[in-house]
Protein backbone atom coordinates (compact mmCIF):
# COMPACT_ATOMS: atom_id res chain seq x y z
CA UNK A 1 0.00 0.00 0.00
CA UNK A 2 0.95 3.22 -0.93
CA UNK A 3 0.61 6.13 2.08
CA UNK A 4 1.69 9.66 2.19
CA UNK A 5 3.45 12.08 4.85
CA UNK A 6 2.99 16.07 4.50
CA UNK A 7 5.89 18.58 5.22
CA UNK A 8 7.79 21.27 3.85
CA UNK A 9 10.30 21.10 1.10
CA UNK A 10 12.88 21.72 3.50
CA UNK A 11 12.23 18.86 6.01
CA UNK A 12 11.83 16.38 3.05
CA UNK A 13 15.44 17.17 1.46
CA UNK A 14 16.42 16.17 4.80
CA UNK A 15 14.86 13.34 4.84
CA UNK A 16 15.77 11.82 1.85
CA UNK A 17 19.54 12.40 2.75
CA UNK A 18 19.02 10.18 6.15
CA UNK A 19 15.21 8.83 7.34
CA UNK A 20 11.97 10.36 8.65
CA UNK A 21 11.89 10.10 12.40
CA UNK A 22 8.60 11.08 15.42
CA UNK A 23 8.35 14.80 15.32
CA UNK A 24 9.00 14.66 19.40
CA UNK A 25 7.96 17.96 20.64
CA UNK A 26 5.69 18.96 17.46
CA UNK A 27 2.45 20.39 18.54
CA UNK A 28 -1.06 18.90 16.45
CA UNK A 29 -1.74 22.05 13.85
CA UNK A 30 -2.73 24.34 13.50
CA UNK A 31 -3.36 23.90 17.55
CA UNK A 32 -1.34 24.06 20.82
CA UNK A 33 -2.35 20.42 21.44
CA UNK A 34 0.75 17.89 21.75
CA UNK A 35 1.04 15.21 19.49
CA UNK A 36 2.46 11.79 19.90
CA UNK A 37 6.22 12.00 20.23
CA UNK A 38 6.67 8.78 19.60
CA UNK A 39 5.19 8.57 16.06
CA UNK A 40 5.24 9.93 12.64
CA UNK A 41 1.76 10.21 11.04
CA UNK A 42 0.97 8.84 7.88
CA UNK A 43 -2.22 9.01 5.38
CA UNK A 44 -3.66 7.84 2.45
CA UNK A 45 -5.40 10.81 1.73
CA UNK A 46 -4.23 14.03 3.54
CA UNK A 47 -0.78 14.67 2.75
CA UNK A 48 -1.43 17.90 0.40
CA UNK A 49 -3.57 18.99 3.83
CA UNK A 50 -0.24 18.39 6.14
CA UNK A 51 2.34 19.69 3.55
CA UNK A 52 0.40 22.85 3.19
CA UNK A 53 -0.13 23.41 6.97
CA UNK A 54 3.26 22.21 7.67
CA UNK A 55 4.78 24.64 5.07
CA UNK A 56 2.87 27.37 5.77
CA UNK A 57 4.02 27.29 9.66
CA UNK A 58 8.11 27.20 8.94
CA UNK A 59 7.22 30.31 5.85
CA UNK A 60 8.47 27.81 3.34
CA UNK A 61 6.79 28.79 -0.29
CA UNK A 62 7.07 24.85 -1.27
CA UNK A 63 5.70 22.02 0.44
CA UNK A 64 6.29 18.26 -0.10
CA UNK A 65 4.24 14.78 -0.01
CA UNK A 66 6.43 11.91 0.57
CA UNK A 67 5.32 8.66 -1.20
CA UNK A 68 5.66 5.93 1.21
CA UNK A 69 5.25 2.07 0.00
CA UNK A 70 4.10 0.08 3.45
CA UNK A 71 5.88 -3.42 2.07
CA UNK A 72 9.32 -1.65 3.57
CA UNK A 73 7.72 -0.90 6.89
CA UNK A 74 6.89 -3.36 9.85
CA UNK A 75 3.40 -3.76 10.11
CA UNK A 76 3.68 -3.99 14.16
CA UNK A 77 4.81 -0.85 14.45
CA UNK A 78 1.29 0.88 12.72
CA UNK A 79 -0.47 2.42 15.50
CA UNK A 80 -3.74 4.86 16.21
CA UNK A 81 -3.77 8.22 14.97
CA UNK A 82 -5.08 9.72 19.05
CA UNK A 83 -6.82 12.41 17.34
CA UNK A 84 -9.29 9.36 15.56
CA UNK A 85 -9.64 7.80 18.71
CA UNK A 86 -10.71 10.97 20.50
CA UNK A 87 -12.97 12.18 18.02
CA UNK A 88 -14.82 8.84 17.61
CA UNK A 89 -14.97 8.56 21.56
CA UNK A 90 -16.56 11.65 22.16
CA UNK A 91 -20.00 11.46 24.81
CA UNK A 92 -19.57 8.01 25.06
CA UNK A 93 -16.04 7.37 26.70
CA UNK A 94 -16.33 8.12 30.17
CA UNK A 95 -13.90 11.07 29.44
CA UNK A 96 -16.30 13.82 28.94
CA UNK A 97 -15.26 16.23 31.76
CA UNK A 98 -11.75 16.54 30.48
CA UNK A 99 -10.73 18.62 28.67
CA UNK A 100 -9.22 18.55 25.04
CA UNK A 101 -5.50 18.27 26.06
CA UNK A 102 -6.12 16.12 28.45
CA UNK A 103 -8.35 13.91 25.78
CA UNK A 104 -5.40 13.58 23.89
CA UNK A 105 -3.16 12.56 26.27
CA UNK A 106 -5.49 10.35 27.53
CA UNK A 107 -5.70 8.58 24.39
CA UNK A 108 -1.98 8.96 23.65
CA UNK A 109 -1.48 6.77 27.18
CA UNK A 110 -3.92 4.36 25.82
CA UNK A 111 -1.89 3.92 22.82
CA UNK A 112 1.76 3.89 24.04
CA UNK A 113 0.67 0.65 26.95
CA UNK A 114 -0.78 -1.06 23.95
CA UNK A 115 -4.36 -1.08 25.87
CA UNK A 116 -5.86 -1.04 22.16
CA UNK A 117 -3.46 -3.35 20.49
CA UNK A 118 -6.46 -5.87 19.62
CA UNK A 119 -8.09 -3.43 17.78
CA UNK A 120 -6.54 -3.22 14.14
CA UNK A 121 -4.45 -0.09 13.17
CA UNK A 122 -6.64 -0.42 9.89
CA UNK A 123 -9.58 1.16 11.80
CA UNK A 124 -7.69 4.16 11.79
CA UNK A 125 -7.74 4.84 8.92
CA UNK A 126 -11.47 3.76 8.03
CA UNK A 127 -12.39 6.65 10.56
CA UNK A 128 -10.46 9.25 9.09
CA UNK A 129 -7.85 8.56 7.27
CA UNK A 130 -4.60 8.27 9.41
CA UNK A 131 -2.68 6.31 10.93
CA UNK A 132 0.37 6.68 13.16
CA UNK A 133 4.00 4.39 12.81
CA UNK A 134 6.47 4.33 16.01
CA UNK A 135 9.31 4.45 15.23
CA UNK A 136 11.67 5.77 12.06
CA UNK A 137 11.64 5.54 8.57
CA UNK A 138 14.39 4.85 5.82
CA UNK A 139 14.27 6.85 2.97
CA UNK A 140 14.42 3.80 1.22
CA UNK A 141 10.51 3.36 1.89
CA UNK A 142 9.95 6.44 -0.12
CA UNK A 143 8.90 5.81 -3.22
CA UNK A 144 8.58 9.65 -4.42
CA UNK A 145 8.72 13.10 -3.15
CA UNK A 146 6.31 16.15 -4.61
CA UNK A 147 7.32 19.25 -4.12
CA UNK A 148 4.55 21.69 -4.38
CA UNK A 149 4.29 25.65 -4.59
CA UNK A 150 2.02 26.76 -2.15
CA UNK A 151 0.89 29.25 -4.57
CA UNK A 152 -0.74 26.41 -6.13
CA UNK A 153 -1.36 24.09 -3.17
CA UNK A 154 -3.45 26.37 -1.43
CA UNK A 155 -6.31 27.09 -3.68
CA UNK A 156 -6.83 23.78 -4.51
CA UNK A 157 -7.06 23.17 -0.66
CA UNK A 158 -9.63 26.09 0.15
CA UNK A 159 -11.82 26.06 -3.02
CA UNK A 160 -11.66 22.43 -4.02
CA UNK A 161 -10.77 20.20 -0.91
CA UNK A 162 -12.42 21.58 2.82
CA UNK A 163 -9.60 21.99 4.86
CA UNK A 164 -11.22 19.93 7.61
CA UNK A 165 -10.03 16.91 8.47
CA UNK A 166 -12.37 14.92 11.07
CA UNK A 167 -14.32 11.38 11.25
CA UNK A 168 -17.28 13.54 9.84
CA UNK A 169 -15.56 15.09 6.82
CA UNK A 170 -13.62 12.06 5.87
CA UNK A 171 -16.97 10.26 5.23
CA UNK A 172 -17.98 12.28 2.66
CA UNK A 173 -14.77 13.98 1.49
CA UNK A 174 -11.85 11.97 1.36
CA UNK A 175 -12.67 11.16 -2.22
CA UNK A 176 -11.87 14.57 -3.24
CA UNK A 177 -8.65 14.34 -0.87
CA UNK A 178 -7.56 11.11 -2.66
CA UNK A 179 -8.00 12.99 -6.34
CA UNK A 180 -5.88 15.76 -5.10
CA UNK A 181 -2.97 13.52 -3.84
CA UNK A 182 -3.45 11.29 -7.53
CA UNK A 183 -3.57 14.60 -9.58
CA UNK A 184 -0.46 16.41 -8.04
CA UNK A 185 1.49 12.79 -8.16
CA UNK A 186 0.44 12.93 -11.86
CA UNK A 187 -1.77 9.24 -11.05
CA UNK A 188 -5.67 10.78 -11.72
CA UNK A 189 -6.71 8.88 -14.46
CA UNK A 190 -9.61 10.63 -16.24
CA UNK A 191 -12.91 9.28 -17.74
CA UNK A 192 -16.31 9.81 -19.04
CA UNK A 193 -17.06 8.50 -15.34
CA UNK A 194 -14.76 10.88 -12.88
CA UNK A 195 -17.00 13.00 -11.70
CA UNK A 196 -14.83 13.90 -8.71
CA UNK A 197 -12.85 15.46 -11.43
CA UNK A 198 -15.51 17.53 -12.03
CA UNK A 199 -16.16 18.93 -8.62
CA UNK A 200 -12.52 20.20 -7.81
CA UNK A 201 -11.09 22.90 -9.76
CA UNK A 202 -7.52 21.35 -10.90
CA UNK A 203 -5.78 22.82 -13.85
CA UNK A 204 -5.51 21.38 -17.15
CA UNK A 205 -4.10 17.73 -16.64
CA UNK A 206 -1.34 19.15 -18.83
CA UNK A 207 -0.29 22.07 -16.35
CA UNK A 208 2.54 20.70 -14.09
CA UNK A 209 3.49 24.51 -13.57
CA UNK A 210 4.16 24.25 -9.72
CA UNK A 211 4.58 20.78 -9.35
CA UNK A 212 8.31 19.06 -9.04
CA UNK A 213 8.37 15.24 -8.46
CA UNK A 214 11.74 13.46 -7.03
CA UNK A 215 12.01 9.59 -7.46
CA UNK A 216 13.64 7.51 -5.12
CA UNK A 217 17.01 7.10 -6.80
CA UNK A 218 17.97 10.74 -7.36
CA UNK A 219 18.43 10.39 -3.60
CA UNK A 220 21.03 7.59 -3.76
Amino acid sequence: MLIYHGTSQENAMKIMCSQLMCRKDVKVFPTSLSSNGNAIYLTPFYGPHYAFLRSSMQDNARGAILEIDTDFLDETKFIFDEITLEQNGRNDDGEEDLSIEERMKFYISLIETGKIDHIPWTTSLALMGSCAYRGSISNQAVVRVAVVDLDLLKPLMFRGVPPIIDTFNHRIMSHRYDALTKWIFGDLVIGPSSRMWEKIPFPPANNRNGITIYEQKAFA
